[in-house]
């Protein structure tokens, strides 16, 4: 699954020296050369890091830039790279890296030309190879002399005495596996170590690990613990046997979503809400003391495709009788649909009815507006950011498919034993198709809304189909045939058995439309209201039709029968067994004719504005129909 990225820091960008920052989340400062290791972060899961995107508040001016590179290691400048230059405020590289599990990873930042000092925000995409997992990444200083707190996803290697200062609160379901610590120093002498921990609701999780002297590094792949939405979750390191020096460990950990393309954005900070301004903060704050500002551009953050919902907040204070605190998303400095309001004794809430469509440099930012004087309390929240998990699309027994497809939201899309098919698709919401023991099928399609299409056992068919609703569409042991439709509500189109049958179509609302064991059948038909039309063991007939209301129309054992119809109002209306027949019918209004004997030869039938001619071989008859009365 892919996982969004963000971080940013309101803090200048040097103009001539070479600075360092974490990719997730942001200190609140750049870092010189000698410091990259307070800002490195921890890979956990295997998978590509891609999509860098970089903005920076003005641009560098001309002659000058900002070349951004994401590093690995601490050592390696990898190809993915972002230059920002002369009159340009942002930039992006579509490329990727692999990174592996235990890999330590920051962003570099280079100026050239002595550029204006400028703020910068960052975001990208890590692509895990493992289904439903994503990162959490982070760090935490490793205090010799007694154990620290450390939010579980945070831009430095801060810590805190006090754990609810660094809380972070699970916005949904999972589990957290694959805890990876790297230490840029180590403990001291055997058996001096440091125990890192992860912490859920106050309490020590069956997920650590322990980094002994004379080694750095240390992973716990082996647990796993189950978190539930709301959940306060934060890192905890523990010196054993009084190492002789404290340290700085990278850190990353791995989350498993219940729910495919979930991962998590969790954050918080120990600053006391204003209780009469509105402030704002950052949706990850680089480290637990992140102050909230009354500017909101100074918080924002750089975001990239997904979606966000399920913001869950906590509060340390309850806000009192009559009070509350409403913390909102912001998107582009104006703020959405998403907020969460706690009042009066509450220190919990959440929004889940909510979601907000993101787009590629859409900046972010969390905004809290109090309401009456609450009283001073501090604020932890988390957001589910989602990407759609990927398509479920198995192809299986085909030899020789080839496949094009563009899926915006979901499907789920199986083929079988269909040697040589070729498809192309456009889905743009869920759908499920199965073609199964088809040769040397092509279909193209587009499908606005759900559909159930089926095709089986149809060798050589060509199909064309715009789809606006459901629609349930079944041909089956059809060889040769071609059919074009276009269907604007729902339709059951049926063709069986019939070899050598060209249709085309178009139905402004509801049709039931069958045609069986007709050879050499062509027909164009243009019907606007609910119909019901049958033609059956009709050999080389041709019918031509305009259908402005409801038609039962039946023509059976006629061969070379041509007929053109223009029918207004209800009609019954049969013709049989009458071989080479010709008939023009024009028909104003409503008539019921069941039947007439033909006793002469010639007949002469007269009815106000009606009048009908019939050729039969060898004869011609004008009939003028009277009323029996005559």
């Amino acid at each position: 699954m892919e996982q969004v990225i963000i971080a940013g820091a309101y803090n200048l960008l040097h103009s001539t020296n070479t600075e360092y920052q974490s990719i997730s989340s942001g200190s609140s400062s750049w870092k010189p050369s000698t410091s990259e290791h307070y800002v490195a972060q921890c890979i956990s899961s295997p998978g590509k890091l891609k999509n860098l995107r970089v903005e920076l508040n003005d641009s560098p001016g001309e002659g000058k830039s900002y070349t951004f590179t994401i590093r690995l290691n601490r050592a390696t400048d990898t190809s993915l790279e972002v230059v920002i230059a002369d009159t340009d405020t942002s930039g992006a590289d579509t490329g990727e890296i692999d990174v592996s599990a235990g890999d330590v990873v920051s962003i570099k930042c280079v100026p050239s030309g002595t550029p204006t000092a400028r703020y910068a925000q960052w975001s990208l995409v890590f692509e895990g190879t493992n289904a439903k997992e994503s990162l959490l990444l982070s760090g935490i200083y490793c205090y010799n002399a007694s154990s620290r707190y450390n939010p579980i996803l945070t831009g430095t290697c801060t810590n805190n005495a006090t754990e609810a200062n660094t809380y972070c609160i699970a916005p949904t379901s999972g589990k957290i596996k694959n805890l990876y610590v790297d230490l840029d120093v180590d403990p001291g002498t055997s058996p001096d170590a440091h125990k890192i921990t992860l912490r859920k609701n106050g309490e020590s999780q069956t997920l650590t690990c322990t980094i002994t002297a004379n080694d750095k590094t240390g992973n716990d792949t082996a647990h796993e613990v189950t978190i539930a939405a709301g959940d306060r979750l934060n890192l905890m390191c523990e010196p054993l046997n009084s190492p002789s020096v404290s340290c700085r460990a990278a850190i990353g950990m791995t989350f498993v979503a219940d729910t495919d393309g979930e991962s998590i954005l969790a954050s918080g900070s120990d600053d006391d809400l204003h209780n009469t301004d509105t402030e704002y903060n950052k949706v990850l704050t680089g480290e637990y003391s992140t102050s909230w500002d009354a500017t909101e551009a100074q918080q924002r953050q750089l975001a990239q495709a997904c979606t966000l919902k399920s913001l869950y907040v906590y509060l340390t204070v309850a806000p009192g009788a009559g009070n509350n605190y409403a913390l909102t998303l912001m998107k582009n400095g104006i703020a959405t649909a998403l907020t969460c309001t706690i009042a009066d004794a509450d220190t919990t809430g959440n929004d889940t009815a909510h979601e907000v469509e993101i787009a590629d440099d859409d900046n972010l930012s969390l905004r809290c507006v109090p309401d009456s004087t609450p009283d001073a309390s501090t604020a932890r929240w988390g957001i589910v950011c989602l990407i759609a998990a990927a398509v479920d699309y198995p192809i299986s027994l085909s030899p020789g498919l080839t496949v094009s497809s563009t899926v915006a939201y979901k499907a789920a899309w199986d083929r079988g034993t269909s040697p040589g098919l070729t498809i192309s698709a456009t889905i743009l919401k869920g759908w499920g198709r199965a073609i199964a023991t088809t040769a040397n099928l092509t279909i193209s399609t587009t499908i606005l809304k759900a559909k159930g299409w089926k095709i089986t056992t149809t060798a050589g068919l060509t199909i064309s189909a715009t789809v606006s609703k459901a629609l349930a569409w079944t041909r089956t042991h059809s060889p040769g045939l071609t059919a074009s439709a276009t269907v604007d509500r729902d339709v059951a189109w049926d063709r069986g058995t019939s070899p050598g049958l060209t249709a085309a179509v178009i139905i402004a609302y509801k049709a039931a439309w069958n045609r069986a064991v007709n050879s050499g059948l062509t027909i164009s038909a243009t019907v606007l209201r609910v119909f019901g039309r049958t033609i059956v063991t009709t050999a080389g007939l041709t019918v031509s039709a305009t259908v402005g209301r409801v038609v039962a129309w039946s023509k059976s054992l006629t061969p070379g029968l041509t007929a053109s119809a223009t029918v207004v109002r209800v009609l019954g209306y049969t013709k049989a067994i009458t071989a080479g027949l010709t008939v023009a019918v024009s028909i104003k209004v409503f008539w019921d004719w069941v039947k007439f004997l033909l006793k002469k030869r010639v007949i002469d039938f007269t009815l106000p504005e009606r009048t009908m001619d019939f050729t039969l071989p060898k004869r011609t008859v004008d009939f003028t129909l009277r009323d029996r009365s005559e």
